[in-house]
């Protein structure tokens, strides 16, 4: 396992900018696959905060990740990444003011947190 995470650290490292987007809207359709509106409404009026809730071993390794800045990550862009694969969240948050800007401070949280 960790030789492994040790492949796909380097690997990571070697992107350039340009890819990293890509790779990220894939994993995030994947992650709300399962996410309904009720629940992503559940997680804005709760004021959930995503980024505690990432297992602690996926936190520790994305930590040790190199992903530059992620200055491209932000709520619009997230919303066009799932407009295609989950229309109805994508929806929810581009008309929901507090929905949009619940998913801006997400958004920030993961820059703040795994930002190099």
């Amino acid at each position: 396992m960790s030789a492994l995470l040790n492949t796909v650290n380097h690997l990571f490292k070697g992107l350039t900018i340009e890819y990293l987007p890509n790779m990220a809207r894939g994993a995030l359709v994947k992650v709300l696959a399962p996410i309904t509106v009720q629940q992503a409404s559940q997680f804005v009026l709760a004021n959930v905060n995503l980024v505690d809730m990432i297992h602690p071993g996926l936190d520790k390794e994305l930590s040790k990740l190199s992903l530059g800045q992620l200055d491209w990550l932000n709520a619009d862009w997230l919303i066009e990444a799932i407009k295609y694969d989950k229309p109805q969240l994508a929806s929810l948050f581009k008309s929901w003011r507090k929905g949009r800007n619940w998913l801006e401070r997400q958004c920030d949280m993961v820059k703040d947190k795994y930002a190099s």
